[in-house]
């Protein structure tokens, strides 16, 4: 047995970036609807409920970059008592 392993319980704050393909219906003035970049500024725009409630499970095209933001805390596991009384007892 490995003495130098050590089993943990980690909390920790992770990031997903997930990429949906998604359609929008909305009405713009024609200038607007005229230009792929300024269709892009209006939807950079737009509340972001619009755009979260439009991206859903089933728009999802593939999920990327996985990212772990911060470890909240570690828990060692403890041994129960009698498993720590016989390892200090040299068993």
């Amino acid at each position: 047995m490995n003495s130098d392993l050590t089993t943990v319980t980690v909390h920790a704050k992770a990031m997903r970036t997930a990429f949906h393909d998604t359609t929008l219906i909305l009405t713009l003035p024609a200038a607007i609807a005229a230009s792929p970049a300024a269709v892009l500024a209006h939807l950079d725009e737009l509340n972001p409920g619009v755009l979260a409630a439009a991206c859903t499970e089933d728009t999802v095209d593939r999920i990327s970059d996985i990212q772990v933001l911060d470890v909240l805390s570690v828990h060692t596991a403890r041994r129960p008592t009698a498993q720590r009384k016989e390892r200090h007892d040299g068993a």
